[in-house]
């Protein structure tokens, strides 16, 4: 194995997950980036890579093709990189009653939060199993703690990830392999995001953060070893809380707080209709002198 450092950022292309893959180059960490076409990756590999001095790969892949996964993994393997984070941030999201929501999104949305994260996180974890140290971080959301009616896949697909880190977590207590789990509310990035955020008022203000903060929080939290990871007080109050509310409470005021207005919350990018062809590029530049 080399002895240099890579992390593995699913989502990188925008938002908490470009935020991800700077905080991880920031600490001295190579990079292979993965998102779907036309996402502008190539550009933020090369600028993560300028920036921080460190070695960038982009993969740009749709996570729903499982045959795409198994490819970057066997390559990861024969390449003998040694990788010791992995952030499983990439996600589809949004807001709709669930009978106007379009089917095959319904199906993307759970291909994408569930199934594409288990298969890249069964498929990397043999070789995460071989270092001394490796850490896997998940992002769910604050809503995987609730039902909630307005965003009802997309919160039961995030209260998947929940308890498949924390189970996985126990699984994996007797190797070098620590598993956390970011429940993040509301994340600054789009502006139909900023908008629904704005439409909760107070507790959209209090609840949310920029992706910067967000992926500073985490990773640090993440290579300390902690189990769940909730940025905020106001949000952490919030999970205790609902925890001892009564469900059929705890529901509707939930609902009460999203607007159903379809793609009030936004999304990230929805998997693509065809399995798009695999693209890599290395990108290793000096740093500028004004950073």
């Amino acid at each position: 194995m080399s002895e240099e450092k890579w992390a593995v950022i699913t989502g990188a292309s925008q938002g908490i997950g470009r935020a991800m893959a700077a905080e991880a180059a920031r600490r001295g960490l190579n990079l292979f980036l993965i998102a779907l076409p036309d996402t502008e990756l190539p550009a933020v590999a090369d600028e993560l890579s300028r920036l921080y001095d460190v070695e960038s790969e982009f993969w740009e892949i749709d996570l729903a093709n499982r045959a795409a996964i198994a490819d970057f993994v066997e390559y990861v393997r024969a390449s003998r990189r040694t990788v010791e984070l992995l952030i499983n941030n990439a996600g589809i999201g949004g807001t709709a009653p669930f009978a106007e929501q379009n089917p095959e999104r319904i199906a993307s949305m759970i291909d994408v939060n569930v199934g594409a994260l288990t298969a890249l996180t069964r498929l990397l974890l043999p070789h995460l199993m071989r270092q001394n140290e490796a850490h896997i971080l998940n992002v769910a959301s604050l809503a995987g703690w609730f039902p909630s009616p307005g965003m009802g896949v997309y919160a039961a697909t995030k209260a998947y990830v929940i308890s498949f880190s924390l189970a996985l977590r126990d699984e994996l207590q007797s190797t070098g392999v620590s598993v956390s789990v970011l429940c993040p509310s509301g994340v600054v990035t789009k502006e139909e995001v900023v908008r629904a955020l704005a439409l909760q008022g107070f507790w959209g203000r209090r609840t949310s953060r920029y992706p910067d903060q967000l992926a500073r929080h985490a990773i640090q939290r993440a290579y300390r070893r902690h189990r769940i990871i909730v940025p905020g007080i106001v949000n952490r109050l919030l999970r205790v809380a609902g925890r001892l509310t009564p469900l059929r409470l705890l529901t509707k005021l939930v609902g009460g707080r999203i607007s159903l207005k379809p793609g009030a919350l936004g999304h990230a990018h929805p998997a693509a209709a065809e399995a798009p062809q695999r693209r890599l590029r290395h990108a290793t530049m000096g740093v500028p002198e004004n950073v």
